[in-house]
């Protein structure tokens, strides 16, 4: 790099930097428009939330329990006690309970953008485009507004990872590192348990290749105890305090249960694994594709620059760790090797950067910008009769979209549709969830009293719980209730199958909403021609009824 375009760099940074914390505070905002909404509420979400509404009932903050009391030992408790600040602050809401997510992932954005400089220093703006890709991505934005520890295992990963970078390819002092570096682990092991190991094992690797003089130095005894107390704060209680069976019951359900059946079925969840990434990360993707192509003859490769390739090297390294780990296991779960995505954020943003203009991808790219301006106007004009805070959020998105496609600079091309889609994914599109959703949960909510719930999944007790602050706490019946639980209950939210039989037995039945079925974009086009979108919403939905019994 020549000295005048150092020059120009450094002299960027700051406002690169600006950049990056403006984009994490609109991180923030955006989530925040749309965080209580019961649309985007996710069936794992019910696990954390009836286990804090149980804590804050009976003021135990040690033993986490299911909806029916027994104890739920196999999730560190950091998740759960966030939970609990968050709402003994702002109240037993489903916004507050989600809150402390929300902030990890808006947090997530300066923090993958100074990895992206750790890892790639001779790359200008590489710490802007990754932070921007990484706050675009659909699974870190889906994670960072839902009660689950997903989005904190994967801060705390970048924050180790800051440590690893930092002191392998920056050469920053080690012992600064080495809180980054412990602190990161102990946050992982708090977050989600189990996954520090392999981080904590890949670091130790890492280092012993990168900076072996330095190990004296990381081994800090400060930054190293700090990093167990935190990990061991949030994981000890669960095994010395609740319960002797807790430490069998947590590796049951991180280790154990998590095995595949076969050779064959984890060859068939490594290319899950390899599809879901690259959908997360499409169209980014390309980048190296087209980089590796362009480089295939020896004038090109003599004319481009040089990613920094140890970066690269223990960026993938670290993903096909991660992808062989979970392909062993026995499901597919995307948002599983998230942890990974922001290092993957930072790779992206290299390739993105060091294969520059390059016109068929810039043509690409400025067209699914001003697709996704065409989206939004659509759904603006959709929601215009529905609800005027959605249609405006979709309206923005539109224009701003609309703006960036507009623009004339071909090397921003990458970032003006990383920008784009972010606020699309971020603002418009959980507003249409939260207008199109399912309003039986609310309505229940509000009910003096409601028994149980029949013919639902187990998240909508759980929701409807949430909703309410605890005060109804409806339980499950099973597809064939029993003689004593029929007994027990005077009031029941029923799908509209399972109400008939309650009605022949004499129960009264009340409309209580309906259950609604996932829009999908071939329902754009009839949401535009309804004389009341949501009352077709509502038709294409299954009817919900509140059965009471006849006094």
């Amino acid at each position: 790099m020549s000295s005048q375009s150092e020059s120009r760099s450094s002299s960027s940074e700051p406002a690169s930097s600006r950049a990056v914390w403006a984009l994490g505070l609109a991180f923030s905002v955006f989530g925040a428009a749309w965080l209580g909404s019961e649309g985007t509420y996710h069936g794992d979400e019910r696990f954390y939330t009836d286990a804090v509404l149980r804590m804050l009932a009976s003021g135990d903050w040690w033993r986490p329990e299911y909806a029916d009391g027994s104890a739920r030992l196999n999730k560190p408790l950091l998740v759960y006690w966030l939970m609990g600040a968050s709402m003994k602050l702002f109240g037993a809401t489903l916004f507050a309970a989600r809150l402390p997510f929300l902030l990890a992932g808006a947090a997530l954005v300066p923090l993958t953008a100074r990895l992206a400089r750790a890892l790639f220093p001779r790359t200008p703006h590489v710490a802007l485009l990754a932070a921007a890709i990484v706050a675009s991505n659909s699974s870190i934005l889906t994670l960072a507004v839902r009660c689950t520890p997903d989005i904190l295992l994967v801060a705390a990963v970048t924050i180790a990872w800051i440590g690893l970078a930092e002191l392998g390819l920056a050469r920053r002092a080690p012992r600064d590192c080495a809180w980054w570096l412990w602190g990161g682990i102990g946050l992982a092991a708090a977050a989600k348990g189990s996954l520090a190991l392999v981080l904590a094992l890949f670091a130790i690797g890492a280092v012993a290749l990168l900076a072996r003089s330095a190990w004296k130095q990381l081994l800090h005894a400060p930054a190293l105890l700090a990093g167990v107390a935190i990990g061991g704060v949030s994981l000890a209680p669960l095994w010395l305090v609740s319960d002797p069976r807790a430490g069998a019951s947590f590796v049951e359900d991180q280790v154990a249960s998590r095995l595949a059946a076969s050779p064959l079925a984890a060859l068939a969840l490594a290319a899950d694994y390899l599809g879901s990434t690259a959908r997360h990360f499409a169209p980014w993707v390309l980048a190296p594709v087209l980089l590796w192509r362009r480089r295939a003859s020896p004038a090109s490769r003599a004319a481009d620059g040089d990613v920094e390739r140890t970066a690269l090297r223990l960026v993938l390294g670290f993903a096909l760790t991660l992808w062989i780990v979970f392909s062993a296991a026995n499901l597919h779960r995307g948002r599983y090797l998230a942890p990974c995505y922001p290092m993957l954020a930072c790779a992206a943003s290299a390739w993105v950067l060091q294969l520059g203009p390059q016109r068929a991808f810039d043509v690409l790219l400025r067209a699914l910008t001003w697709l996704v301006g065409g989206a939004s106007a659509l759904l603006a004009i959709a929601l215009a009769r529905v609800d005027a805070a959605a249609c405006a959020s979709a309206a923005l998105v539109a224009l701003a979209a609309i703006a960036l496609a507009r623009g004339r600079e071909p090397g921003r091309r990458a970032l003006e549709f990383a920008l784009a889609s972010f606020a699309l994914l971020a603002l418009a599109a959980p507003a249409v969830r939260a207008v199109f959703r399912s309003d039986y949960h609310q309505r229940a909510a509000q009910l003096e009293r409601l028994d149980a719930t029949w013919g639902f999944d187990p998240s909508t007790p759980a929701l409807v719980r949430m909703l309410s602050g605890g005060r109804v706490d409806p339980t499950p019946w099973p597809e064939a209730p029993s003689a004593e639980q029929r007994a027990s209950a005077n009031a029941v939210l029923v799908l509209a199958e399972r109400a008939s039989e309650l009605e022949r037995e004499g129960w009264k039945l009340s409309p209580c909403g309906f259950r609604a079925r996932r829009l999908k974009l071939r329902d754009v086009l009839p949401l535009l021609q309804a004389g009341d979108p949501l009352e077709w919403f509502a038709a294409q939905g299954a009817p919900v009824f509140l059965a009471e019994r006849a006094r």
